[in-house]
C-alpha cells in the first residue's frame, strides 16, 4: 500500500528532521503517526490510552523508560497482551504530545507521594519500641 502526502518543502524538511531524531525513515515515522491517530483514544477523564484497553500512554511510557526498554521489549517484558503496533502508536503519541504526557506523569507521581505521606505507618523500629514499652496484658 502506498499513500501520497503533499508537503511543502519546509514541511518535508521538518518531517525528515523529526524522523531522523527518532532514528526512523520518513515513511516509518508517518506510519507511526497514523497508528497513533487510530490506536490511541481518550478515556473518560481525557487521558490518552491504547484503544480497547485501560492502559494509558503515560503508564506504558513510564514502564518503557524505567528499564530503558525497546518497543519490542515493552511487548515481551511488560505488556504481552499488546501488539508491537499498539506500543509504537503509544510511543508516537508521546513523541508528539510529550508535554501533556509528562504533566500527567508528574501529577500521578505527586498523587502517589501524597497518598504515601497520608497513609504512612511508623517504621518497624518504632513499632518494636512501642511493643517493648507497652505493659504486658
Amino acid at each position: 500500500m502506498s499513500i501520497t502526502v503533499d508537503l511543502t518543502p519546509e514541511e518535508e524538511v521538518r518531517l525528515r528532521q523529526d524522523a531522523n531524531a527518532h532514528g526512523l525513515g520518513a515513511e516509518e515515522f508517518l506510519r507511526r503517526l497514523w497508528l497513533a491517530g487510530t490506536l490511541i483514544e481518550k478515556d473518560a477523564l481525557g487521558r490518552p490510552r491504547i484503544t480497547g484497553t485501560t492502559l494509558r500512554v503515560s503508564m506504558l511510557i513510564g514502564a518503557k523508560e524505567a528499564d530503558n526498554f525497546t518497543e519490542e521489549e515493552v511487548v515481551s517484558e511488560c505488556f504481552p497482551h499488546l501488539t508491537l503496533a499498539q506500543v509504537q502508536a503509544a510511543v508516537a503519541y508521546y513523541d508528539t504530545h510529550q508535554e501533556e504526557i509528562d504533566a500527567e506523569r508528574e501529577d500521578e507521581r505527586r498523587f502517589v507521594e501524597e497518598m504515601r505521606t497520608k497513609s504512612s505507618q511508623p517504621p518497624r523500629e518504632e513499632l518494636r519500641k512501642r511493643l517493648q514499652e507497652s505493659p504486658s496484658v
